[in-house]
């Protein structure tokens, strides 16, 4: 079968009238509580069926773990956030090549309620043009605690990962949550899917963010503690380094 054309798009006879549509795990619920199946409206037309395959082959690229069922849910979910938006297929499929989780799309546009910007990473100096926060890495001991985390992850989470960070550099703070009972005011970026990954640090000020390290959900009270109090004697005279983009990954010591 052929590639769908990314200068096609949905016509205004396809779009779903009810612009306060709320995704759910199941079902796309309406403001008068009417409930309308994903799969429904993913199959009402040739043309929604190609846009479906077109997502989940842009998925299967990056996050094949998945599994083809999950992978088939969350590219209904993205023609049905295409249909209730002003965001293009086009926009969509670039987002998911460069490696974005169908999760960080949905979060993206929903926190922005508006189209999801167009990003131009082709150089990493155009990137650090748009930096709002600089970023760098708490260095403790002989170590980097952060860098020595990323690089024992797989290439498709650390592209994840770089993803998040990037966007904290850039000003969007959507994703950023502050953890209850921390020894410090510590912070954290959740990052979806099989593994539940967290990124944790502290922000000394408006525009600086200081990387601690990361973990996942199973480990989160003993990361917690030990990024917590790591900080915390580390805080009067803290010892950093720069955290240095890269298309492919940072260096890892």
């Amino acid at each position: 079968m052929s590639k769908l054309n990314s200068t096609q798009e949905v016509k205004p006879e396809d779009a779903i009238g009810d612009s306060s549509m709320n995704l759910t795990n199941g079902s796309l619920a309406t403001s008068e509580s009417k409930v309308i199946d994903r799969e429904a409206i993913a199959t009402q037309s040739q043309y929604r069926k190609l846009i479906v395959e077109d997502f989940a082959n842009a998925i299967n690229t990056h996050y094949s773990e998945m599994g083809d069922e999950l992978i088939h849910k969350m590219a209904c979910e993205l023609l049905i956030l295409r249909l209730r938006s002003n965001i293009t297929i086009g926009s969509i499929r670039e987002r998911l090549e460069e490696g974005w989780h169908p999760e960080d799309i949905f979060h993206a546009s929903r926190e922005a309620k508006e189209t999801v910007r167009e990003e131009d990473d082709q150089e990493t100096s155009a990137t650090e043009d748009l930096m709002a926060k600089q970023i760098t890495v708490l260095c403790h001991g002989q170590g980097v605690p952060f860098l020595k985390w990323f690089a024992n992850r797989d290439s498709s989470v650390q592209k994840r990962i770089e993803l998040d960070i990037k966007h904290l550099a850039q000003g969007y703070e959507g994703k950023i949550s502050s953890i209850k009972h921390a020894p410090c005011k510590l912070h954290e970026i959740r990052i979806f899917g099989n593994i539940a990954l967290r990124i944790y640090f502290v922000m000394p000020t408006e525009d600086r963010v200081i990387l601690l390290g990361g973990g996942d959900k199973t480990t989160q009270s003993i990361d917690v503690k030990s990024y917590g109090e790591m900080w915390l004697g580390s805080q009067k005279d803290p010892s950093t380094v720069d955290y240095q983009f890269s298309r492919v990954a940072p260096p890892s010591s």
